[in-house]
């Protein structure tokens, strides 16, 4: 099991890294974000309403993802994990060349991987729908959450991806400065680092995520979120 193996395993390095989000465009997402939930107020619930504030926030990250990788100090392989294929296909587009992309739409994923696997230094660009399991990307051993899944054991399985037990791994986690972006991220980072402790996977669901992060029960909706003091 983990536990029988745990000490002799290489190190595990998880850092959050704050993108950016000036006064602006914090104003603009929060007003797009509210625009939505007015206009679905009839079916608006916790998860439908955080989902459309994540789609938003992802759009505000991906320029520090780009931002992650030219600053690696050694140019090597690297994995960009994303939620969203929108964010994926633009994150591919601006660090074009050099990047590979596989998402729920990639005809021949096999071949894709194969071509980053034969690269010193390629940038994998790909979403958690489409690789979060059963295949190996240990020829990066740094991988960057630019969205994050709110399912503890759907990152813990995207991090094992990278996993190798012959060398350290890096995972950075993108948050943009907002608070939602931030409480999100933090209660993942600590329940994916608890679970590798106690040598079990973490489990929790989706609402209760949601719930520890945010301090929310299932009435508060996205006007409350906006409102509140921080």
């Amino acid at each position: 099991t983990w536990d029988d193996v745990e000490e002799d395993l290489p190190q595990t390095v998880r850092t959050v890294c704050v993108s950016p989000v000036d006064a602006g465009k914090q104003i603009q997402l929060e007003k797009a974000a509210a625009a939505e939930h007015d206009w679905n107020n009839a079916s608006s619930t916790v998860i439908g309403d955080m989902a459309r504030l994540r789609r938003l926030l992802g759009n505000l990250k991906w320029p520090e993802a780009g931002r992650q990788v030219l600053a690696m100090p050694i140019r090597e392989p690297v994995v960009l994990w994303c939620w969203h294929r929108h964010v994926a296909e633009r994150l591919s587009f601006e660090l074009a060349p050099g990047t590979f992309l596989v998402t729920g739409e990639t005809a021949d994923r096999d071949a894709v991987l194969n071509e980053w696997r034969g690269t010193k230094a390629g940038v994998l660009i790909i979403t958690m729908g489409a690789g979060q399991t059963a295949i190996d990307l240990s020829h990066a051993r740094h991988a960057i959450f630019v969205e994050q899944d709110w399912t503890p054991a759907v990152v813990a399985q995207a991090e094992m991806r990278t996993f190798s037990p012959d060398r350290p791994m890096t995972i950075t986690h993108i948050v943009a400065d907002h608070p939602v972006d931030r409480r999100i991220v933090a209660a993942l980072v600590h329940k994916c680092q608890n679970a590798e402790l106690l040598g079990v996977p973490a489990a929790e669901t989706a609402i209760e995520l949601l719930r520890e992060a945010l301090g929310a029960d299932e009435e508060l909706d996205l006007y409350d979120l906006f409102n509140e003091e921080d």
